[in-house]
């Protein structure tokens, strides 16, 4: 019958995707075993497991902002909320969502160019077009398709008053209008975002823009320097993100950055094919590895100090990434970083964080141990839903994670502060984070992945 239809479609859209069987996926080669079978043994699967990671903590960063007021600020500084353990270097990684955003935006650039500087070092010039063409006519509507449906079920719930409203006195039509102002900034690939603000709805959706114009100028970065030599495409790009950064442009640098970090992997990773064609483009212009067995010096440098090395410059990118948005210029271990940027603090922090993140992607494409974690089963997952979760968590937090908040803090331990506040803060996350994580499966699977779908359908047209 068509009611029993009806309930097993529910049922199936109600069923979390870990908890469904599917058997062609399991079939399916991973990213990994497809490039180490081929002449490349380089993997990127670690790049979605650190998305999906990046975008858990920028949920925990929005969520824990609620009752938390010194979470902005560096541990040791001056003032009342100014020893908080989550303020420390390292831990604050975990509810630093400024810093979560710069990874964002350094894996975005490299995993837009990565396949691309492919198809350059292996001369491929056709494939490369047809590849950038594809990218760039579908990245809009990727980008687009779940950030509007996003949009508009944030316009629903201030439409029915669930929501908190932004403006006292919003009728239908300042409503609507608000929404179309929204839609524009996520659409228009020209529009300049430099900070968080500018929606009336989803705030978070701030980065959508800059993910589209990053995207549009990494693309014809690519294509300009398709067919220079290789240190002149890596001291091209180098350039253009210092010009960014003085310009201000940190999130533009970013992608670009992982241009650099894409680029370097395939110099220094890259296996040569066993077929005809050759990397030339690495083997001649700058094969670094069999620049460095020529050195003596190298030669004595065991595997276990280059890892060490690398190690180091991860934790050092770390705690780079760990800068503070307020307070390092007060504070002992960042007064030092912030005595640079006196005359503009907030310019500074960007700064800091890019060359953080920056550094922290680098170091990990170099670190199989790391990569490995990343890869992991419900990392992996949780990469694999980290855009629906970016996207739905903040209407979770304002209709489910805070209201739970308050009715333990309401009922049972008071909004004091001390142990029994923050177990009640904890008690309701662990209730909250299952039901977030479930609603994003639902939206993963009714837009995020249906979008791409969609959008090679049409290109196919």
């Amino acid at each position: 019958s068509p009611w029993k239809v009806a309930a097993i479609k529910i049922q199936e859209i109600l069923t979390p995707s870990f908890l469904r069987h599917d058997a062609s996926e399991d079939e399916r080669p991973s990213q990994s075993a497809t490039r180490q079978a081929g002449s490349s043994r380089i993997s990127t699967d670690w790049l979605d497991g650190l998305r999906g990671v990046a975008s858990f903590f920028v949920f925990l960063f929005h969520h824990t902002m609620y009752g938390h007021p010194g979470l902005f600020w560096a541990y040791g500084g001056p003032g009342e909320n100014k020893r908080l353990f989550i303020q420390l270097p390292f831990v604050r990684l975990i509810v630093h969502g400024r810093a979560m955003v710069a990874i964002f935006f350094v894996i975005s650039g490299y995993a837009l160019s990565f396949s691309p500087l492919k198809f350059i070092h292996k001369q491929d010039h056709g494939t490369l077009l047809k590849r950038l063409s594809s990218s760039v006519f579908r990245r809009g509507m990727r980008l687009a398709i779940p950030s509007l449906t996003s949009l508009f079920l944030h316009y629903l719930a201030h439409l029915a008053n669930i929501s908190p409203k932004r403006h006292k006195g919003a009728t239908f039509r300042s409503d609507t209008r608000a929404l179309f102002h929204d839609i524009d900034r996520i659409v228009n690939p020209f529009t300049l975002v430099t900070s968080n603000g500018g929606f009336h709805f989803n705030g978070h959706l701030w980065t959508i823009p800059i993910e589209f114009r990053g995207s549009m100028i990494l693309f014809i970065t690519i294509l300009g320097l398709a067919r220079c030599r290789a240190w002149v495409r890596m001291v091209t790009v180098c350039v253009i993100v210092v010009y960014f950064m003085a310009k201000e442009q940190w999130n533009m640098a970013l992608f670009l950055a992982g241009i650099v970090v894409a680029e370097s992997n395939l110099l220094l990773l890259s296996e040569p094919t066993n077929t005809g064609q050759t990397d030339t483009t690495w083997i001649d212009d700058l094969d670094l590895e069999k620049a460095l067995a020529k050195m003596p010096w190298s030669r004595k440098i065991s595997e276990k100090v280059r890892k060490a090395g690398v190690i180091f410059i991860l934790i050092l990118g770390l705690y780079i990434l760990s800068y503070p948005n307020k307070g390092a210029d007060a504070t002992p271990g960042w007064m030092w970083m912030a005595s640079w940027f006196k005359d503009n603090p907030g310019y500074g922090v960007n700064v800091w964080l890019s060359i953080g993140a920056t550094t922290v992607v680098s170091a990990i494409s170099y670190l199989k141990g790391c990569q490995a974690v990343l890869e992991t089963r419900p990392i992996r997952y949780l990469g694999k839903i980290s855009f629906a979760l970016y996207l739905v968590h903040g209407l979770g937090n304002q209709l489910i994670g805070k209201p739970l908040i308050d009715f333990f803090w309401k009922n049972f331990t008071g909004t004091d502060p001390g142990f029994w506040k923050e177990a009640a803060w904890l008690f309701s996350i662990v209730l909250y984070i299952p039901i977030l994580i479930w609603l994003a499966d639902i939206f993963w699977r009714l837009v995020d992945a249906p979008s791409v779908t969609f959008a090679k359908m049409v290109e196919g047209k």
